[in-house]
């Protein structure tokens, strides 16, 4: 005869006793229960992580597009500011002269960003405005002088300017011509010459702009510069 447990009155052994063992988790079983939970938790880990990933990028993406932003704008407003003066200059020569100043070799050309500009009229303009130099200025009445650079004192006379921002003068190997914001040579043409390459009757002033992405790209006859598409980006005087 079966012994009767004190605390239950059942038999040792008994069908409850037997049901609480087999209700009872096993080992083996918690184990998977507890890798299930790891791997969700994993999963959410990995997912939470993806989600950083993606707003990184997006953040990043929008910086970079508005440095570059910045930069274009940036360049754009020292062009604008750099033409003024020119134009400013452009016209004290005149008063001086008595005519604008033409380019001695209005058809040179450098490289700059691994593309043909022409510098002809820029280098001109860098001498006429500061007085460095007088062998790009067509009939000049000097003797010649190549630009280095420096101003004499001879030289700080005819000088219209001889203090023009260092933004705006650019050395290149064949000399020093002034420049936009892009560090591109400004473009010149005078007016009321027999080869009619200037719209306005004084003189054509401007700057190309920011090139990339756009179509039209360098125009320097005044036909082709009369497009108001093609110059629409262009800092000009016309």
């Amino acid at each position: 005869m079966r012994r009767a447990d004190a605390s239950t009155g059942l038999p040792y052994g008994g069908p409850f006793v037997r049901l609480l063992v087999r209700k009872s988790p096993q080992k083996n079983d918690l184990m998977k229960l507890n890798r299930s939970q790891s791997l969700l938790e994993k999963g959410f880990t990995l997912l939470e992580l993806l989600v950083v990933i993606a707003i990184i990028a997006i953040l990043a993406g929008l910086t970079l597009g508005g440095f570059k932003y910045a930069q274009l704008a940036a360049a754009r407003n020292r062009t604008i500011a750099a033409h003024a003066v020119i134009k400013s200059a452009l016209e004290q020569y005149k008063e001086e002269q008595g005519e604008y100043p033409e380019p001695n070799t209005p058809g040179a050309t450098t490289q700059v960003h691994g593309q043909d500009v022409r510098v002809g009229g820029a280098r001109m303009l860098y001498q006429a405005i500061s007085g460095d130099g007088d062998n790009e200025i067509k009939l000049a009445t000097g003797s010649g002088n190549i630009s280095d650079g420096k101003i004499t004192a001879e030289e700080s006379e005819m000088s219209i300017n001889s203090n023009l921002p260092k933004s705006m003068v650019v050395k290149s190997p064949d000399g020093y011509f002034l420049a936009d914001g892009w560090n591109r040579p400004f473009q010149y043409s005078k007016g009321s010459l027999p080869t009619g390459d200037a719209i306005n009757s004084t003189y054509d002033l401007w700057s190309f702009g920011d090139l990339e992405g756009r179509a039209g790209g360098m125009v320097y006859e005044a036909e082709g510069r009369r497009n108001s598409e093609t110059t629409a980006a262009w800092i000009k005087n016309w």
